[in-house]
């Protein structure tokens, strides 16, 4: 099963100053993407295309929101998720740690 989604290119590309979106709002609509289609990537279970893109997303968040901002967590949580499916419980637990407590999952 092929883990990539096709891009398609039509006429000219709008950039964000054209679209009337500031590069903040534009850069929490990307690290939002990447985070939904990581979702999407391990629901295929294509693993290491849905743990690149969380990395991503929550190194972007917490760069950008804070690691206190429920984007951030939210995140961190489809990581931990994503490594429970994928049967890498050392990764689970490193990432487990580092999840504010008020945002932690139930077991």
């Amino acid at each position: 099963m092929a883990c990539h989604v096709g891009v398609i290119r039509s006429g000219k590309f709008q950039g964000p100053a054209s679209r009337g979106v500031s590069n903040g709002e534009e850069q929490r609509a990307t690290l939002e993407s990447k985070n939904d289609l990581a979702a999407l990537y391990k629901e295929q279970a294509c693993y290491n295309d849905a743990g690149q893109l969380l990395l991503e997303a929550v190194g972007g968040r917490c760069l950008k929101l804070g690691d206190k901002h429920p984007h951030t967590p939210e995140s961190m949580n489809n990581l931990i998720e994503l490594y429970k499916s994928w049967g890498k419980p050392k990764k689970t637990d490193q990432w487990r740690v580092k999840l504010p407590r008020e945002f932690a999952t139930q077991e």
